[in-house]
């Protein structure tokens, strides 16, 4: 790691143990290199190495971690820091590091290299499954099954158990009923729709509890949806306003009433409001911006209020051009295109209401069935594990316990983070405070995520790294040198 490095001061940021960072980190950036020798920092301040946790996606990349660093304490037995400091490589600062941490593990008696299974690196499905066998009952799983790879054939049970009831006299035969009519009748089809949902169930089975424990689906649904208009047109809006006064200009004169024009909606003086009433004036809006693809405009057309020759309609595209350098708000106004324009009327509300309980029973046969084959799969892993820690503001003992054992969290691949596994994450912080000394160092590169089949959501890596956790500050750093090609490759 030479001095010289355009990046240097942020990989030494990252050495900063009193700091919690999310850092991103390109293919060839040395983010290992990065990890291990904060890694090793942190062991020359913990009581235990257990109180470091680092937490990767594969076994073959948790194997290698903890290889790497046993190899580098190993090294640092034989091996003496070389005079000068004119070089600071990555090995060099890896050996000084490694020769602390040798000190520190003699102090304390650790013994970490004969015993490297005190090194707490693990998958993340294996911490999961850690979490969930602490309270067994309580997080439903029974014991210590086995995880299945492919739980197509665990679904299929599931959905099978679920439509025999078809033919019963139990209440979610109706449901049933209500759910082949809107499918003309096709079973297969509702088989299909059921296996793909328990696919994502981690996606909706919390809000599934939720309405059956405090609300009527039609009650709790509505309000779902007044809040997801809300905050996405005050998403958009506040995107918007470095360009609102002159945005505000053009879409009044586009709305006016002029000879040949004749608008859809009544003239708007000034940006929308936030309710569902203001969608199709925000709608108006983003097709002056927008095509119907979701691509910006290169041309606009008389049907838009601005007729060939005018400056308003020059003005409009040089607008365009300025905002269309910004790739939020790209996405912001495309997700305004297609929020609802109205409630759902009382034919979906039944519809809606059929396949709420339906999901519900589904989710128990889908249990029984992982039960009774003693098996489970990632997903199921995961919502026991988060069952197991509790809310944000009902903790349980476990952790109230983990909270004492674990000071520090390195998390590998962050862009592969599923929501449910950040809310995992979430509840493990929950109870750290500025003073605790803690810290969370999330490492990761958005254009790498590969685990969208396991619902990972590179969305919440820039969510995180433009707001930060609820309780903690996040520095975000950037890693731009890259050690594996030729510059000139690079540039190119």
């Amino acid at each position: 790691m030479n001095s010289s490095l355009e990046d240097q001061r942020a990989r030494q940021d990252a050495l900063d143990i009193n700091r919690s960072f999310i850092v991103r980190a390109p293919a060839g950036s040395g983010k290992t290199e990065l990890l291990i020798l904060r890694f090793l920092r942190l062991l020359l301040f913990v009581d235990k190495p257990e109180h470091v946790l680092s937490i990767t996606f594969t076994r073959k990349a948790a194997s290698e971690m903890r290889g790497r660093i046993i190899e580098a304490l190993l090294s640092a037995e034989k091996s003496e820091i070389p005079v000068g400091t004119g070089n600071q490589t990555p090995e060099r600062n890896r050996l000084i590091y490694a020769k602390k941490a040798l000190k520190r593990d003699s102090e304390k008696g650790w013994e970490i290299i004969k015993n490297p299974t005190r090194l707490r690196i693990q998958t993340i499905d294996s911490f999961c499954l850690y979490l969930s066998n602490q309270l067994p009952i309580l997080s439903r799983s029974g014991g210590s099954p086995q995880i299945t790879q492919d739980p197509e054939l665990f679904f299929q049970e599931a959905v099978l158990n679920t439509l025999f009831s078809l033919e019963t006299e139990d209440p979610v035969s109706i449901d049933i009923e209500n759910m082949l009519l809107h499918l003309d009748n096709d079973t297969m089809r509702l088989q299909k729709l059921l296996i793909d949902l328990l696919y994502k169930r981690e996606q909706w089975l919390p809000y599934i509890f939720e309405i059956n424990s405090n609300y009527t689906t039609r009650q709790y649904l509505n309000d779902c949806i007044k809040e997801l208009v809300h905050e996405s047109i005050v998403n958009l809006k506040d995107g918007l306003m470095p360009f609102q006064v002159e945005l505000e200009r053009l879409i009044k004169h586009s709305t006016s009433a002029r000879e040949g024009f004749n608008p859809d909606i009544k003239e708007i003086h000034q940006l929308p409001g936030t309710s569902i009433d203001d969608i199709p004036n925000w709608q108006w809006i983003v097709s002056l911006l927008l095509t119907k693809t979701g691509a910006w405009r290169k041309t606009i057309t008389k049907d838009k209020g601005f007729l060939s020759g005018e400056k308003q309609k020059k003005d409009l595209m040089i607008l365009i051009e300025q905002m269309s350098c910004k790739s939020e708000i790209t996405h912001l106004l495309n997700s305004v295109k297609i929020l609802p324009t109205s409630l759902p009327d009382s034919e979906q509300w039944t519809l809606l209401n059929s396949l709420t309980n339906i999901l519900l029973r589904l989710s128990s046969e889908l249990i029984v069935s992982f039960r009774n084959n003693g098996v489970v799969d990632y997903t199921e892993v995961s919502l026991a594990a988060k069952q197991a820690l509790g809310g944000e503001d009902s903790p349980t003992d476990l952790t109230l316990a983990l909270d004492h054992k674990i000071k520090h969290i390195l998390i590998d691949e962050f862009q592969d983070t599923s929501r449910l596994q950040l809310e995992i994450l979430t509840a493990l912080v929950a109870g750290w405070a500025p003073e605790d000394q803690r810290s969370l160092f999330l490492v990761g590169d958005p254009m790498q995520s590969c685990y969208s089949f396991r619902n990972a959501n590179v969305g919440i890596f820039l969510d995180i790294a433009k707001k930060g956790l609820p309780n903690l500050n996040l520095e975000s750093l950037q890693l731009n040198v890259n050690f594996r090609s030729s510059s000139s490759l690079i540039d190119w």
